[in-house]
């Protein structure tokens, strides 16, 4: 019994020291607090979507999503650019603006802040890009001839280009399918003839984006196919070529025509079947920079028997330099005639460069043209019939200086026309006509009096009046 008595006794008295050890801090005036838990560092959270522009354009991005702070706390936010010339940065709040500048790539980080200076960071690529620009059309698809049932393949890729670099995809039509029918494997197109006549074929080169540009060419199937010729100088024979005060070498696909006479221009010419509505194309180029190089067309008009187009800077007129010149030969003084000069940015002036020209008659619109600018053009209403024929062309290199081994270059050359009727054939004084191709010519520097005439402007082609004779000729 004083056991249990005891024991009870010992019970109240520990449950009285519980007591007093809970309430006695409060008594005394203390507080109990909890332990304090450190500040964490932002995180960054999903990613921020790369950026693509174009220059002068600008896009607003909300970071404060890309964001968490894992104590709640409001966080401040600056950024900067990799490359303030390709893209700069401002933030107000948590926008932050992205401006294009220039074209490329460059990073832009974003800094994420706590109260306590604790940070996170996130970056993203902005991709600065110019429009998409549209595929443009390069030189001019050459005519085809054909005769029945034979076919021919043409890379036209090498006819457009796109500054944007990217691959283009072709198509073509034909707009008679019964005379000639077009495929188009990759950049091929593949022509083939049907039946006698003439078809216009229109290519299209199309960019990823869809925007496109096209070339239209002739297709001639049959008769009125065989006056022309194309020669790629793929072959080390010119046996259908005379030479006049010439050397000539063939290699690699192009000509390398030499002077051999000290001052007088080599010559290469080949003789035709009369042709009417003719074009002439070549890609020509010079190997020296004191020399120029001349494609010369010869007609049927003893007056007048040729025409010529010569590329190559060096030749001044007007006290200005020029780089291509529009000649006439004038069969009665034996001399050639500058009627147009100028300076066009078609012309690859560099020595071992090519520029492509293109002199056509179809009826009597007379024109010359470097790349796709036409630097001279002039109806010759009232011109004889025979001034309108071609009847040979010329590849000349002519030196400035009374020097020897000078040397063009002439990639191509393409002539197409139809057969002149015999009715055409009619100039009386045509069994003596001067072939000037076969003349020594007079030195290439222009006269005292040429050079007193400013060259007119490559921009604006001379389109004259028309009228034949020309003011001031003998006829």
């Amino acid at each position: 019994m004083r056991s249990l008595y005891a024991r009870e006794t010992w019970m109240k008295l520990v449950g009285v020291l519980v007591v007093l050890a809970v309430t006695w801090p409060a008594a005394c005036g203390d507080t109990v607090t909890e332990p304090e838990i450190p500040n964490r560092t932002p995180v960054g959270v999903g990613t921020i979507p790369p950026q693509r522009l174009e220059p002068g354009e600008s896009v607003t991005v909300d970071v404060s999503s890309y964001f968490d702070d894992p104590d709640g706390d409001p966080l401040t936010y600056r950024s900067a650019s990799q490359d303030p010339d390709l893209a700069t940065v401002t933030m107000s709040g948590s926008d932050l603006t992205i401006r294009a500048v220039s074209g490329g790539t460059a990073t832009v980080a974003v800094v994420a802040t706590d109260p306590e200076g604790l940070f996170a960071v996130q970056s993203t690529g902005v991709t600065v890009a110019f429009p998409n620009q549209a595929p443009v059309a390069v030189g001019a698809i050459p005519r085809q001839n054909l005769d029945e049932g034979a076919a021919v393949t043409v890379d036209v890729s090498a006819y457009f280009d796109d500054a944007d670099g990217d691959t283009l995809g072709y198509a073509a039509t034909s707009s008679n399918a019964d005379v000639a029918t077009v495929s188009v494997a990759g950049s091929s197109a593949t022509i083939t003839g049907v039946v006698e006549g003439t078809a216009r074929m229109v290519v299209r080169a199309t960019d990823p984006d869809g925007l496109h540009a096209e070339q239209e060419f002739d297709v001639v199937v049959g008769r009125g196919a065989g006056p022309g010729f194309r020669d790629d100088f793929d072959s080390d024979t010119l046996s259908s070529w005379d030479l006049t005060n010439a050397g000539a070498e063939v290699a690699e696909g192009v000509l390398r025509l030499s002077s051999s006479s000290a001052g007088v221009p080599g010559q290469a010419t080949r003789d035709l079947t009369k042709l009417v509505d003719w074009e002439v194309r070549a890609s020509v180029g010079r190997a020296q920079d004191d020399a120029a190089v001349r494609m010369v067309m010869h007609t049927g008009f003893s007056f007048f028997p040729a025409f010529a187009l010569e590329i190559g800077s060096g030749v001044t007129l007007g006290g200005s330099d020029t780089n291509f010149r529009v000649m006439v030969f004038d069969g009665n003084a034996n001399s050639w005639l500058i009627i147009n000069a100028g300076t066009s940015d078609n012309v690859n002036d560099s020595v071992g460069a090519f520029t492509e020209v293109t002199v056509s008659m179809r009826n009597l619109d007379f024109s010359m043209k470097i790349g796709d600018e036409q630097v001279h053009f002039e109806t010759l209403t009232g011109a004889p019939p025979e001034l309108q024929q071609l009847t040979a062309v010329g590849l000349w290199v002519v030196p400035y200086e009374q020097e020897t081994g000078k040397t063009g270059l002439f990639d191509w050359i393409e002539v197409a026309g139809d057969a002149a009727s015999d009715g055409a054939d009619t100039d009386s004084d045509s069994d003596i006509i001067q072939v000037p191709g076969r003349l020594v010519p007079p030195p290439v520097r222009p006269s005292p009096a040429a050079a007193a005439t400013p060259p007119p402007q490559a921009a604006r082609p001379q389109r004259r009046s028309g009228r034949w004779p020309p003011p001031g000729s003998r006829d």
